[in-house]
């Protein structure tokens, strides 16, 4: 796992925290590392591949829908996932 990566996930943490979201389940995948966020009735999936991409996925599990699936840079990731708590 690239260090730039592993940064990337600790600076999302640290963030995350400071606004109040509980911290993060933290799942291997295959081709990178997963952070599994729970709100309500939304899971948001934000995955940080070994080649730098990253993506998000959120899902209304009730209602079994994808809300939204799209790629990020790593300053867009933590808007993306407060907009879901606000």
């Amino acid at each position: 796992m690239k260090k730039e990566i592993i940064n990337n996930i600790k600076e999302l943490i640290k963030g995350v925290m400071r606004e109040g979201i509980n911290h993060p389940a933290l799942i291997p995948i295959d081709d990178g590392l997963c952070l599994k966020f729970k709100k309500d009735n939304i899971i948001i999936y934000v995955e940080y591949y070994k080649d730098g991409d990253i993506g998000l996925i959120s899902e209304d599990y009730v209602n079994k829908k994808t809300i939204e699936n799209i790629d990020l840079n790593r300053e867009e990731v933590l808007p993306a996932i407060i907009k879901y708590y606000k």
